[in-house]
């Protein structure tokens, strides 16, 4: 939301129907709302023009598909275009011209806007417009013009009297760094110049002469123009400032804070039937008894606690510790100290898809299972320094190792490897490759397996590089397992719901599946005590849509969605679960308890302990039945069609 700048007019955003947003204002004299773009287009982020002509917005209707490249769907970006209403009808069109049409009046020289701008502030006649605030609300959304501006992904719109400043945001996939930038659309040139790169936020002075860029954890004071910024001894030092406060003063404030955030933003209005300023006063007695932040967070998670809710998050403020310290290198390998030496008793391996490799496989420096690593930089290990100590801050550098065939380190090689800073990656694909190992062997190839680990980012692009590359098996295993959740879940619905209907064949000889990226055959899921959040709707969807057998254990049972956007005054955070999930059978009832199994099936300690994972095993069984059952669908080609004359009963003439 914006106010006009005579403080009359407040212009905000509000969701409208099907997931589009509309632009209103609100006349603070009569108290009238009015809705000031179209219905048929999302519309947001207003800004004012500061002399009273114009109200700025962003109108995401550029439609503009394109195909994806491993699927056949549509997708959108680049959307926005930048619009200029003019408010009344006696402000001018700033971009019209005559183009020396016959009638026209004869050309006159106009003195530039900047340099008359300049001139009444030497001069002292800068009118501010505040006078001329003033909207003529009939035919309002005709008198949009659309700027001369590509379109492309933007929002945060700022106005100074011949400009207009916006946030162009260059997304792309999940792997791409999503950089923004500060814009600037220069009313007089009709030009778009990039102001500031690599930002992470700006704002506009209330006079339109400097703005503050946000650059990570660095500001910058510059001059509202556009143009490049000129970021020469403009950085704001803040090294000098000393903050002066009563701790219990400012726990009392985040308490209280905290407490209105879970009235204001609770999914249900009636806060499940608590009387939540009973509830804050009775813990609010122990205010006076913190003697540290810490005890706030325990304080604050037993206030919100009340509501028997998933998705309730305390953390972060002034108790989070913050230790310099260099993570030890990782090696990507199980090593078992045997005397001075390290054995290699596992290397961890994942697939070329993955686009992960340990470093002890890197090509041409080459470690095996069961070979010793004796040495660090040309010095012997020793039995009372384990090889993490010589390995401590070296991740992502060069590092020479001794490795020989036996234990010792007389007659070692040396090989020169890039220990990673984090493994978790490389075991989970080792992992996953294990599991798909097991099935094929079990059912001779025919049967596909892929783990999703959330439904996020890493989610989705697990399932995109796994799906696709099996969809020539005959049955798939979709191992939901320990999925941390997110909001992936119904773009993968959309994948494995597809039934074959036909097929495509090629001239070659080549038969597709139709739709594309359908799996012909039948699929099962699996999950656990450990999968939640959009983890618990995933499994739950399949089983509403009756589309697999679902297997394991009850999963987590927490569907009360968040945002966690509002930190606290000490850079703390308290989430407030802002969206219950219902489901057509069942209703609210996956909150706090989670998704029942068709199948149940519990993996014990003493399996792990063995290797052993009958969850993933019964899996295997259920496919298979369901595969001899409904076997895939195989085209059965009749005789190709006659295109004789005679096959359409037509005679030659004569």
């Amino acid at each position: 939301y914006t106010w006009s700048p005579d403080g009359r007019f407040l212009a905000y955003t509000r969701d409208q129907r099907v997931g589009y947003q509309a632009v209103f204002v609100w006349d603070s004299r009569d108290g009238k709302t009015h809705q000031v773009t179209a219905s048929t287009t999302s519309d947001h982020s207003p800004a004012w023009d500061p002399q009273g002509r114009y109200l700025y917005f962003v109108s995401d209707r550029a439609t503009n598909p394109h195909i994806g490249e491993r699927d056949f769907q549509v997708t959108e970006s680049g959307t926005s275009v930048l619009v200029m209403t003019l408010l009344r009808p006696d402000v001018e069109d700033p971009f019209a011209r005559d183009a020396g049409l016959p009638g026209a009046e004869p050309p006159i020289v106009i003195e530039k806007r900047k340099k008359k701008k300049k001139r009444q502030k030497e001069e002292g006649e800068l009118d501010d417009g505040a006078s001329r605030f003033d909207i003529a609300w009939d035919g309002l959304v005709d008198r949009q013009i659309t700027l001369d501006v590509p379109n492309g992904t933007y929002f945060s719109l700022s106005a100074t009297d011949d400009a207009l400043f916006f946030v162009s945001y260059a997304g792309g996939g999940f792997r791409d760094d999503g950089a923004m930038s500060l814009q600037a659309f220069d009313l007089e040139d009709e030009e778009v110049a990039e102001v500031a790169s690599g930002i992470s936020g700006y704002e506009m002075a209330a006079d339109r002469e400097k703005m503050v860029i946000a650059k990570w954890q660095n500001w910058y004071v510059v001059d509202a123009r556009p143009g490049p910024a000129d970021f020469s001894d403009s950085l704001v030092d803040t090294s000098g400032i000393d903050i002066q406060l009563d701790p219990r003063e400012e726990w009392r404030q985040i308490y209280f804070e905290a407490w209105r955030h879970m009235r204001d933003f609770f999914w249900d209005r009636d806060l499940g039937g608590l009387d939540w300023v009973k509830v804050r006063d009775q813990y609010a007695t122990l205010l006076p008894r913190l003697s540290t932040r810490q005890e706030l967070s325990d304080l604050l998670g037993e206030l919100i606690g009340e509501l028997g809710t998933s998705h309730t998050y305390v953390g972060g403020g002034d108790a989070s510790l913050r230790i310099d310290w260099e993570p030890a290198g990782l090696l990507g390998a199980e090593l078992v100290r045997e005397g001075d030496a390290y054995r290699v008793a596992r290397i961890w391996k994942a697939d070329p898809a993955d686009e992960l490799v340990s470093p002890l496989l890197r090509p041409g420096q080459e470690v095996k299972e069961g070979e010793y690593i004796v040495g660090v930089a040309h010095r012997p290990l020793v039995a009372d320094r384990p090889i993490w100590a010589e390995l401590e801050g070296k991740a992502d550098v060069s590092v020479v190792l001794q490795v020989n065939s036996r234990p010792s380190f007389q007659g070692a090689r040396t090989v020169v490897v890039t220990p990673v800073r984090n493994d978790y990656d490389l075991r989970h694909a080792d992992w996953v490759r294990r599991n798909r190992e097991t099935v094929a062997a079990r059912t001779d190839g025919k049967i596909g397996y892929l783990h999703i680990p959330d439904m996020g980012a890493t989610g989705l692009m697990a399932f995109e590089t796994w799906y696709y590359a099996q969809l020539d098996k005959e049955g798939l295993i979709v191992d939901c397992r320990w999925n941390r959740g997110g909001w992936a879940s119904q773009l993968m619905l959309q994948r494995l719901a597809r039934r074959p209907i036909g097929f495509n064949r090629a001239a070659g000889g080549g038969v597709e599946v139709f739709p594309a990226g359908t799996l012909n055959g039948p699929f099962v899921v699996l999950t656990n005590e450990f999968a939640g959040s959009d983890g618990d709707i995933f499994p739950k969807s399949i089983q509403e849509l009756k589309l697999a057998p679902v297997i394991g254990m009850r999963s987590w049972g927490g569907v009360v969605g968040i945002r966690a956007d509002k930190p606290l005054v000490d850079g703390g955070f308290l989430s407030q679960p802002e969206y219950a999930f219902w489901f057509r059978k069942g209703g609210w009832g996956v909150e706090n308890h989670g998704v029942d199994p068709d199948v149940v099936v519990q993996n014990l300690p003493q399996d792990l302990a063995k290797n052993l994972d009958p969850q993933l095993q019964r899996a295997i069984d259920e496919v298979l039945r369901l595969r001899q059952e409904n076997p895939p669908l195989k085209p059965d080609f009749e005789a190709e069609p006659t295109k004789t004359r005679d096959a359409f009963g037509q005679e030659l003439p004569q």
